[in-house]
């Protein structure tokens, strides 16, 4: 499309002396053969310029459907969505907690997965603001942050009750240099036991975890974590969604709702970022909150 714009204007361009002589052309002082010749630039100029003319309205054109589909391509993806967030629903509600999950993931239901590392990690692990140690991601899906903050310092154990995601998560780390310091886990959060010799996690990353249970089970999440991180140890969260509504998953968030049931536990704000990198469609809607566990229980 650009080069048909550039084309258009090019001609325009060549063609303006034509358009001046053409203006300025009296027919009754030429003579005959003059009068021939200009009849005959005419005649290509009048060609020339519906030529011009048809290809300005096809650029018109082509811009105005482009933006049309566009929109569309927004508006379709939007209803997808929610027609996933719909279905993801309706198998919480009807089905147990680690059926429903595994049901969801073997269905393709996944309306919270970037389908790539959530941003906010890749800035973190770029700015190397991250502590050494280990790491448990629960809720890992498929495992794209999991990869991303594994290094050599940092040893991470993906968490999550679909054993389809995980087949999948470990499919996609496979090739990836960092897969070595990862390890994914099939196992329910609330009844998951680190093996004896494994010390207590230095770091707990949530992330479209928290939202995604039922309110009435936070306090117990908020116990749980506190039992798998070490004293001193930071919980890295990221707020989402942000704001006040009905129903999920997922569930509506807020500091306050994650405050609530960690400052039981002794866990308590270390930082807190509203301007964070975030995809389009979260952008205003999340934050990153640190926090430190500065006592076994408060």
């Amino acid at each position: 499309m650009g080069g048909l714009r550039l084309f258009v204007l090019k001609t325009s361009f060549l063609l303006a002396p034509l358009r001046r002589q053409h203006e300025t052309l009296n027919p009754k002082l030429c003579t005959n053969k003059w009068n021939t010749e200009a009849k005959q630039q005419l005649g290509t100029l009048l060609m020339i310029t519906r030529v011009v003319a048809t290809l300005q309205v096809i650029t018109r054109l082509q811009h105005r459907y482009q933006a049309r589909g566009a929109k569309l391509g927004t508006m379709e993806a939007s209803i997808t969505q929610e027609a996933q967030r719909s279905r993801l629903r309706e198998l919480v509600r009807t089905l147990p907690n680690d059926t429903s999950w595994e049901q969801a993931w073997q269905e393709g239901i996944s309306p919270w997965n970037l389908r790539g590392v959530t941003p906010a990690i890749t800035h973190l692990v770029k700015e190397n603001n991250l502590r050494e140690g280990r790491y448990l991601v629960p809720g890992c899906g498929l495992g794209y942050d999991v990869v991303a903050l594994a290094s050599e310092k940092r040893h991470v154990v993906g968490l999550d009750i679909s054993k389809t995601s995980l087949e999948k998560a470990r499919e996609l780390a496979s090739g990836n240099p960092n897969a070595q310091f990862v390890e994914f886990v099939n196992a329910d959060f609330f009844t998951y036991v680190p093996p004896a010799a494994a010390a207590a996690f230095d770091a707990i990353f949530d992330y479209t975890f928290f939202c995604a249970l039922d309110p009435s089970l936070r306090p117990e999440w908020a116990k749980k974590t506190a039992e798998l991180l070490a004293v001193d140890g930071e919980l890295i969260t990221l707020v989402y969604p942000l704001g006040e509504y009905e129903g999920g998953p997922p569930y509506a968030v807020s500091l306050q709702a994650y405050e609530e049931v960690l400052h039981p536990w002794g866990l308590t704000v270390s930082s807190c970022n509203d301007d964070i990198p975030s995809v389009e469609a979260r952008k205003g809607r999340e934050k990153l909150v640190r926090w430190i566990r500065l006592a076994a229980k408060a």
